[in-house]
């Protein structure tokens, strides 16, 4: 099957994109309409004028049985399905038949084979149906006309409901098969729809893998195939996201848009074509003498989005028996679909009604090929002599493998190891590879390779993938791993003879367009490798030139760089002489071009990788001289910017490792493109400007603060916070102890700092967004201290631990009823933060909660204290209060880790005994993981259980317990941490300790260390706190104390009993030498929380005394504090609506919220909290409180708000995930007050 291939860029920036000022000089005035006759054929905008649907209603009722009777002669009829991305008739053909009566919408369907006899194992069809205008509601019928062994699961783009109460039957044939299908309008939630009534929909009918191509009614562009070698497939298209759907229309066409209450009827433009005049001016062109000057003509022009304008009329021109309709339309800025209804009239009569449908995609590809002649000329040749290949030059081309080959191989020896990254290869010996655990050379005669794939390239060939196959049937492709390193190693030779030999490199470049011309793509994953024949769609863990797309143009820039270099000599020109054709235009025809729309045919998904392919774009374009390329990097640079960060800086996919690769390929890519500036004349089909001197490093003022990032969320030690899939091993030189106790806003990560220094204490609270490399982390936890992270995050790995590390359990949190949190609905969004105290009052709280993490919580927050000792002996030495409150649910399980780089130990003074192997009952029949997507698991059990590991158990009856952790390295004491734990007395309270894997080879030496051997030698101890019960609430209290030498310096915590019952108020005394410290807490901020001689009207509430003297009183969010005759007033939170939002990148004088309520200046230094309409918090620091105009302005503290309000009153967030709100915000400041 022909295939082509594509390119897809990717980067990273930060903030709204208007700032990115490129230096872009706005286009000409739109021309007029009417200027000229038709244009050239190189201009045609591929378009369909026949993609509309008028579905007759019938008197009689199909039988639906199978067999296609005569009766659907008289129904609409289409074929013409196309194929995805190339738009290229299907070879085996599909025909559509629709009815409907008052009841039922009617499809029948034919299927016909390319090659008769040889039905697929693996074939479906799919219908998209959308009853009426709601975008909402997309039903989806599956037909299985063949199941196969392996399901496909399919995503379209957007959520769908599976249509109910359908009737299909299905009839086979020699060659062919039919189905006939009845849909009631009821299962849709419809009645009988009105005449001229406007549904759409669309039909797909695929097949399984390395079988016939991907096909459907409404042209398709984009898509992909995840094959992990699991149980089903995926399969992903963009359909319904870029309204790739056909309209549908009952009876008759509709009134025209602007004209309620006309007729119309279908009318088919004969041989219709339309062309690209300019950006916003098209012309389209028919035969004959319908339309002519005079002709009533009117034009609606529909964008992806569905908004519909009325253009004005054209202007019409009469030549050479056509007629031109030249109009001006809306900049054509989305990624999709568009659609123009036209009709036309002489008179008063009925309007002449069609449409044409095309993609953004279709009118840029015309507005380049008219533009195809304004390029950069090569520019000074050097002559270079006529010379044989050098013997370099010879070497390099006989290693050129004529297969593209694999990259994840496994080792027979060993096949518990990852396939990956287990041999090497040397140029000295390149016919071998050789083990780098083992050293043993293959291929070899004791792993033979007996067996082999077999396929058909595009040339008709037949193309042999041999491989060793082992007794439990993995495949070892040996061979094919020798071509893919042959395969890298040639193309950067290729390049770096281009620098010094450019007609060897001609030679070489050329070598590579004859092998190209029969590589097949792959699907290259872990045991999962095949070479394919199909496509689009291409597979997303695969390639041409890397095992991935998204790494496609990295390996593909060695070759433009060379041809690059190439192209400044006369080395083309000597080599075309002596070959006879053009070499140039070869190399570029058949392997460029392919190579871009191999990547082009998948959807653009801005995650990190993007960088790569905008990389491959820009040197294109230095390469060639065609401006188009370097226009489609800016394009997808400013899709990635403006649309894939949070409203603090952060990268949408909330970890460092993946934050760093993003911004520091944006960072690459924008030096790349500097100072380029396009060809005189040349304005670009995409947004119909033009590029000069470009420098968007100059222009993009959130830069600084993205590449800051690694500082901000970085341990003392330089260490990252692992947060989700960050590697643990990474670093920064310079971790920004100095910031102290912060907030970002947007990525949902708070600290509390207690000193300064290498020796800071740090706790980090993270309630993140989840939209990629996700942990199930609800308000995780990590502590570092001492020097070391006690409490750590294990973060990322790709060994067969990876689920255990992102699973919920592996974290320092409470897991509910035995599960992970749910990544759905409003927990995909994060947490909310609710306060934040720091300043110069000493102790340090932040409270979040995440309800949306399980379904069945009413409340599941977290609230953090750190408090410094009261001795002045040392500003780094203090202690963490935890307060974790959950409500809902039968079993709340609080766990805990220790330090994952050291020995280490849980140790306590309760009763403990052993309980099993596992954190599981006795007997549970478990099942170990054996690949990084391989979860394990347990008889149903929660698969976190069977990573706590040789478990002791302790009965906690009065809810109280003492643990001690101890850590050492190389049998030398570290640091350790003494904790007091609480949790409710009622119920049945469990302590559990064991230990778990801690991935320590990873953190300490990255990628080099990430595999299995390795990871199953480390462990880490484990705590869990298990309550049982019926629904069930639960305040967990720990107070944790890190300390070296000898002994902690607290002497006793008690939990003390509040006056009145106050369920999650929490009341604790600390004491430690002559000095105890009282920590009250309320759960409910409107209550009093009254002990003994202690009362707290707020939420927080902190009393040291030394020697029974109050030394140190704290309120916060309150009005009262009081401890016998010594009392401590506030005025209580400020609290009002807010009225207006102020941003500097609008050109406001401040990042401010603005209300109508007097807010005193005494509030400045403390946190804002904004409540949105959906409950959905921010926390922003305030700078000052200003006075304008009678309303107050909260001025934030270099930090943009993130969201806006619109001129008609909703609101949206001004940067991911653009959250949209009815309703007003409030805001609460908390009152901080000391004595």
């Amino acid at each position: 099957m022909s295939r082509r291939r594509s390119v897809k860029v990717w980067s990273i920036c930060l903030c709204v994109w208007s700032l990115l000022v490129v230096q872009l000089a706005w286009a000409e005035p739109d021309a007029p309409a009417g200027g000229g006759g038709g244009q050239t054929m190189d201009s045609e905008v591929l378009s369909f004028t026949n993609r509309i649907a008028i579905v007759p209603q019938t008197g009689h009722v199909p039988a639906v049985d199978g067999t296609m009777e005569p009766l659907w002669q008289s129904a609409f009829q289409a074929d013409g399905f196309v194929t995805m991305f190339d738009n290229r008739p299907a070879g085996s053909g599909t025909k559509l038949y629709l009815l409907y009566d008052d009841a039922n919408l009617y499809l029948g369907l034919e299927g016909l084979y390319e090659q008769p006899g040889t039905a697929p194992d693996t074939e479906i069809v799919e219908v998209l149906l959308a009853p009426g205008t709601a975008r909402a509601d997309v039903y989806r019928l599956t037909i299985p006309i063949a199941s196969g062994d392996r399901p496909i699961r399919s995503n379209w783009g957007t959520a769908v409901k599976e249509l109910q109460g359908a009737a299909v039957q299905i009839g086979r044939g020699a060659g062919s098969w039919t189905a006939e299908v009845r849909v009631p309008f009821q299962s849709l939630g419809k009645t009988e729809p009105a005449e001229g009534e406007m549904w759409s929909f669309n039909l797909m009918r695929y097949f399984g893998i390395n079988s016939e191509p991907f096909s459907s009614w409404a042209p398709i562009r984009s898509s992909y195939i995840v094959d992990q070698g699991g149980s089903s497939i995926s399969l992903v298209s963009h359909v319904l996201n870029e309204s790739r759907m056909a309209p549908l229309y009952f009876v008759s066409t509709p009134p025209l848009h602007d004209a309620p209450g006309s007729r119309t009827e279908r009318w088919q433009p004969p041989n219709g074509k339309l062309t690209y005049v300019n950006y916003t001016t098209k012309q389209f062109a028919v035969n004959g003498n319908a339309i002519h000057n005079g002709t009533e003509v009117r034009l609606a022009w529909i964008s992806p989005d569905g908004v519909t304008t009325r253009l004005e009329p054209p202007a019409v021109e009469k030549l050479g028996g056509q007629t031109f309709l030249t109009f001006n339309h809306p900049k054509p800025l989305a990624a999709g679909q568009y659609r123009l209804q036209a009709g036309f009239r002489q008179g008063n009569g009925i309007y002449h009604y069609f449409e044409l449908s095309f993609d953004r995609n279709a009118l840029i590809e015309a507005g380049d090929k008219q533009a195809s002649g304004i390029v950069f000329p090569a520019g000074p040749i050097r002559e270079v002599a006529n010379a044989p290949a050098s013997s370099h030059v010879e070497t390099v081309m006989r290693l050129i493998p004529e297969k593209t080959g694999f990259i994840f191989t496994g080792l027979p020896e060993n096949p518990t190891l990852s396939p990956y990254q287990l041999y090497s290869w040397n140029v000295q010996n390149p016919n071998q590879i050789v083990s780098k655990t083992t050293g043993t050379v293959y291929p070899n005669s004791t792993y033979p390779e007996t067996h082999k794939l077999t396929v058909t390239n595009r040339k008709g060939e037949t193309v042999e993938y041999p491989y060793y196959e082992d007794g439990e049937g993995r495949k070892y492709f040996l061979t094919a791993h020798l071509w893919y390193f042959q395969k890298d190693y040639t193309l950067r030779e290729t390049a770096k003879i281009a620098a010094t030999d450019p007609l060897g490199a001609a030679l070489l470049l050329n070598r590579w367009a004859d092998v190209y011309a029969g590589y097949l793509p792959t699907n290259d994953y872990y045991w999962t490798n095949y070479p394919v024949v199909g496509g689009p769609p291409y597979h997303y863990w695969g390639g041409v030139w890397y095992r991935w797309y998204t790494g496609e143009m990295t390996n593909m820039s060695y070759l433009i760089n060379a041809y690059r270099d190439v192209r400044k000599t006369n080395a083309f020109a000597l080599l075309s002489a002596e070959l006879g054709f053009d070499v140039e235009k070869k190399l570029v025809e058949t392997v460029f071009e392919p190579s871009f729309d191999f990547v082009r045919s998948f959807p653009v998904l801005n995650h990190n990788m993007e960088y790569t392919t905008w990389l491959g774009l820009v040197r294109m374009a230095k390469a060639s001289g065609q401006p188009a390329y370097m226009h489609e990097a800016v394009d997808l640079i400013q899709d990635f910017a403006a649309n894939n960060f949070l409203s603090d800086g952060f990268w949408k996919e909330v970890t460092l490792s993946y934050h760093n690769q993003s911004i520091n390929g944006l960072v690459q890519s924008m030096e790349e493109a500097k100072g380029w500036s396009d060809p005189t004349g040349y304005l670009s089909p995409r947004d119909g400007q033009r590029l000069d001197n470009v420098d968007m490093t100059g222009t993009y003022p959130a830069l600084g603060n993205a590449l800051n990032m690694k500082n901000v969320v970085a341990y003392p030690n330089g260490s990252y916070v692992p947060i989700q899939d960050t590697w643990a091993n990474e670093k920064t030189a310079l971790p920004r102890t100095d910031l102290g106790s912060y907030l970002l806003p947007g990525s949902g990560i708070s600290r509390l700092a207690l000193g300064t220094g290498g020796r800071q204490l740090q706790t980090y609270l993270q309630f993140t967004p989840k939209d990629g490399h996700n942990h199930y982390d609800p308000l995780n936890l990590t502590l570092f201290a001492q020097g070391q992270e006690l409490l750590p995050d294990i973060g990322y790995t790709h060994t067969f631990y990876r689920r255990w590390t992102s699973s919920t359990l592996a974290h320092n949190m409470v897991i509910v009823d035995g599960a992970d949190m749910k990544l759905s609905g409003q927990g995909l969004h994060g947490g909310r933060i609710e306060s934040l105290v720091t300043g110069d009052s000493g102790v340090q709280i932040v409270r979040a909660s995440q309800p949306d993490a399980y379904p069945v919580t009413d409340e599941y927050s977290r609230e953090p204290w750190v408090i410094p000792f009261g001795d002045g002996e040392s500003a780094e030495d203090g202690y963490v209060v935890d307060l974790f409150r959950i409500a809902g649910g039968s079993r709340h399980e609080y766990t805990l880790g220790g330090d994952a780089n050291r020995d280490g130990v849980f140790t306590t003074d309760a009763a403990i005994e052993p309980y099993g192997p596992y954190l599981l009952p006795e007997g549970t029949q478990v099942t170990m993981p054996e690949s990084e997507n391989d979860t394990g698991s347990a008889q149903g059990n929660y698969y976190g259980y069977i990573y706590v590991q040789d478990v002791q158990r302790a009965e906690i009856p009065d809810g109280r317990y003492q643990v001690t952790l101890e850590t050492s390295d190389n049998g030398t004491d570290q640091g350790k941490l003494a904790i007091t734990g609480f949790t409710d007395a009622s119920g049945e309270n469990e302590l559990f300790i064991g230990r778990s894997p801690s991935l320590r080879a990873t953190r300490l030496s990255g990628t080099s260390k990430d595999i299995n051997t390795e990871a199953v030698k480390y462990w880490m101890p484990k705590l869990v706190v298990r309550r049982s019960g019926t629904n069930l609430s639960s305040t967990f209290v720990h107070i944790i104390e890190p300390y070296k030498g000898a002994g902690p310096k607290i002497e006793s915590v008690e939990k003390l009993v509040p006056d009145l019952p106050q369920e999650g108020g929490v009341a604790l005394q600390i004491r430690y030498g002559a000095i105890t410290d009282t920590v009250l807490s309320s759960s409910e901020p409107g209550a009093t929380l009254k002990v003994g001689d202690m009362e707290l009207n707020g939420k927080y509430g902190f009393i040291r005394t030394e020697n029974g003297t109050v030394t140190k009183m704290v309120l916060s969010e309150g009005t009262l504090l009081r401890k016998g005759g010594e009392t401590l007033t506030g005025p209580g939170p400020a609290t009002g609506t807010v009225t207006d939002v102020m941003r500097i990148v609008n050109g406001d004088p401040a990042d401010a919220i603005v209300t109508e309520t007097a807010v005193p200046a005494s509030y400045t230094g403390s946190t804002v909290v904004v409540t949105h309409p959906d409950g959905k918090t921010h926390g922003y620091k305030v700078k000052e409180i200003r006075r304008e105009s009678g309303k107050a302005w909260i001025v934030l503290d270099h930090t943009d708000p993130g969201w806006d309000y619109r001129p008609d009153g909703s609101s949206r967030m001004t940067s991911h995930p653009f959250l949209e709100w009815q309703g007003m915000h409030t805001f609460r400041i908390g009152n901080v007050s000391v004595r």
